[in-house]
């Protein structure tokens, strides 16, 4: 059996305290959106009615 050890290790105290980086704690929230959901939106200018009725005259143009 090995000899009793009156000696304990000291605590390893960090430089930095705790609080240093928990006092402006920022949380963001992802959103999640499909492959489907992003093709909807880059293709809803197409079924606008302002967007529609501007190719009309510029059709119109291009014929005259």
């Amino acid at each position: 059996m090995s000899p009793f050890w009156p000696f304990k290790k000291k605590p390893r105290k960090s430089p930095l305290r705790k609080n240093d980086y928990t006092e402006n704690i920022v949380e963001y929230e992802r959103n999640i959106t499909s492959k489907k959901d992003s093709k909807n939106k880059e293709n809803s200018h197409l079924k606008n009615k302002k967007f529609l009725d501007a190719l009309k005259v510029i059709d119109q143009e291009s014929k005259n």
